[in-house]
């Protein structure tokens, strides 16, 4: 999982300026600017920087800094929940010369960050987890990269700590899962030793001391779990639709397709399609989530413009004006269950998509 939507915070003029350049240089990433300085459609304006930090730090993929990162601690201190569910803090100072992966750099992709923000304006890339600085691959560094939920959450220290020192990790892949060949395929290219198996939750998996980690959707219940073993989650996609009034079942499965394969992933990974309540009668939809054996959920324009004005999403003066929401594809999929964005809404020939991972 990337950083698709992040906030840009900076701190001064000076920090604004460059918070504009890194916006345009690295055009992939969906940058929100705020600054009390400065006015336009670049920048979102806010009267008090520790409000609106407290506002956003839980809709945003990323919050990046542009200042001191004694401002940055200060402002999400109180806000830390832990590291599977915090989104990633990187601080750049005012004059570009350094970015500081701080908060989140594996599960929440910090640390990538830092480095695109870093290696776009000519920065330092200040990284300081054990992993990384001695080149290795963390547990919690895959399981973001591939969308992967760890369970339990203790053992990510302890594989790290150990992995950090030279030991490798093997992998085990549920046979049973629908992506089990994708796993196996980014697992091998990757370097891990991979193996299919059909008992994923059994503790002989770590007979001899290796570290284990099994992606499955059987987490075992009650059991006494080696410290050797770690549980890795697949994550669903929800998907939000927005399209034009007869729209064909063709177009609509082509657009679910199209996004689904802009994040390397198939229609597989969806595990439901949500809407505006306008379309919930629209034939084209309605048969492409059936052949897709997908669920379809509809939302009404309050539902909508409410999750817009939370998220912070971008609204369009003519959807509102047509549908009554200003935001459709992004906001049905939070109101579906979508809580972290793996695809901003995207135009494909007579619909939108947005996909978001499921909390």
């Amino acid at each position: 999982m990337n950083c698709v939507r992040c906030a840009l915070l900076p701190v001064t003029a000076r920090g604004l300026s460059l918070a504009l350049k890194l916006k345009g240089a690295l055009p992939q990433i969906n940058f929100t600017v705020y600054a009390k300085e400065g006015t336009g459609a670049e920048v979102r304006p806010y009267r008090d920087m520790k409000n609106l930090v407290a506002e956003i730090f839980g809709v945003y993929d990323a919050l990046v800094f542009v200042g001191a990162c004694g401002i940055a601690v200060r402002m999400v201190a109180p806000l830390v929940a832990g590291k599977l569910i915090d989104p990633a803090v990187v601080v750049v100072d005012e004059l570009g010369r350094n970015a500081v992966s701080l908060l989140g750099g594996h599960m929440g992709g910090g640390n990538d960050l830092t480095r695109k923000i870093a290696a776009a304006i000519g920065a330092n890339a200040v990284i300081t987890t054990a992993t990384d600085i001695n080149q290795k691959t963390a547990v919690d560094e895959v399981a973001r990269e591939l969308a992967l939920i760890p369970w339990p959450k203790e053992n990510i220290k302890r594989f790290n700590k150990r992995t950090a020192a030279g030991e490798e990790i093997s992998f085990r892949v549920d046979e049973r899962l629908k992506e089990a060949g994708y796993y196996c395929a980014e697992l091998d290219r990757r370097g891990f030793m991979t193996k299919i198996t059909a008992d994923a939750a059994a503790g002989s998996l770590a007979a001899g001391g290796e570290l284990v980690a099994v992606i499955t959707n059987n987490k075992p219940q009650g059991a006494d779990f080696s410290r050797d073993i770690i549980f890795l989650a697949p994550r669903k996609l929800v998907a939000g639709v927005g399209c034009r009034r007869g729209v064909t079942k063709a177009e609509v499965l082509a657009a679910l397709c199209g996004a689904c394969q802009k994040i390397g992933r198939s229609t597989k990974t969806l595990r439901r399609i949500a809407s505006a309540t306008l379309k919930e009668h629209e034939e084209g939809l309605l048969a492409a989530a059936a052949e897709l054996n997908l669920p379809t959920l509809f939302f009404d324009a309050d539902e909508l413009n409410r999750a817009a004005e939370e998220y912070h999403l971008a609204e369009s003066a003519f959807v509102k004006k047509t549908t009554g929401a200003g935001n459709v594809a992004e906001a049905a999929a939070i109101c579906a269950g979508g809580g972290k964005f793996a695809l901003a809404k995207t135009k494909f020939t007579k619909v939108t998509v947005a996909l978001l991972w499921e909390k």
